[in-house]
């Protein structure tokens, strides 16, 4: 078999073959769950969409990186609204859930007591209130624009893409009202960003080659092509052989990228894991 990530030959069991047909090397998928620890966004590690079973990814993984994915697990698996992680400084260790429980917490690593309704250190007596660092992170989002998740609270800027937002927490909602996603009467998009992806996928395209005249109609042309072919639910990649600038992180990719035909979100080498 061909791994799809790296193409090189998969010989004997070393390597996962996923339930949407494509086929993984033991170094890959090691890859694709460290990465996996360290991003929510990439957790659970999925091809195509598709989560990959658990038992299939454990026996490619060495000890150290199974002893941190199973750790991770136990914290990912829970919602992003109920984990309860402690809130020194100097801490930070994950507590758990805090569902179905009105009790402090204890933290087993620094020993402070935890409030499960505010998640700050318990306040015995006294009504729950956001720290001072929480509220100051607040007012920048207020004074920039930045959405707010409505499901886990997490500050969330748009960088590229249309308003429709998946939070790591898994939430979707609209980015201009926060409202959940298709519940609204916002606009799917701004129009400005979807005019400035069409320019700069036609001077992917063809540089600096064009007449100016033929270079806005191509650029006319990718808008429409954009507006009718909008799909933000599920990205569809090819590969694309060749030396080539990443969009997003502008590093020079020296033998492939992977190319997005969803809306807005182009050139990455490494999302075909997501």
């Amino acid at each position: 078999m061909q791994c799809t990530g790296c193409g090189d030959l998969i010989r004997g069991t070393r390597g996962l073959h996923g339930g949407c047909g494509h086929d993984y090397c033991s170094d890959c998928i090691t890859n694709l769950v460290d990465a996996s620890t360290r991003d929510e966004s990439l957790y659970p590690p999925r091809c195509c969409g598709q989560a990959c079973p658990y038992d299939t990814l454990v026996p490619l993984l060495g000890a150290t990186l199974r002893s941190t994915f199973d750790r991770k697990r136990i914290e990912l698996d829970v919602s992003a609204g109920h984990r309860v992680y402690c809130p020194t400084l100097s801490c930070s260790a994950f507590l758990g859930s805090s569902e179905n429980t009105t009790d402090d917490i204890i933290c087993h690593e620094c020993r402070s007591s935890v409030c499960i309704m505010c998640k700050q250190l318990s306040h015995s007596g006294e009504n729950c209130s956001e720290n001072a660092a929480t509220l100051e992170v607040r007012e920048l989002a207020r004074n920039e624009h930045w959405q707010t998740c409505p499901a886990c609270r997490a500050v969330i800027e748009l960088h590229q893409g249309c308003y429709h937002m998946t939070c790591r927490c898994k939430a979707q909602f609209c980015y201009v009202c926060a409202v959940p996603w298709k519940d609204c009467e916002c606009p799917q998009w701004d129009e400005e960003r979807l005019m400035d992806t069409a320019q700069r996928r036609v001077r992917y395209d063809v540089g600096d080659r064009a007449q100016p005249a033929v270079f806005q109609e191509q650029v006319r042309r990718m808008a429409n092509t954009l507006r009718q072919n909008h799909d933000c639910d599920r990205h569809r990649w090819r590969r694309q052989d060749g030396r080539a600038r990443c969009e997003e992180c502008q590093y020079i990719l020296r033998d492939f990228l992977l190319v997005s035909s969803s809306f807005f979100t182009v050139y990455h080498e490494s999302d075909e894991f997501r």
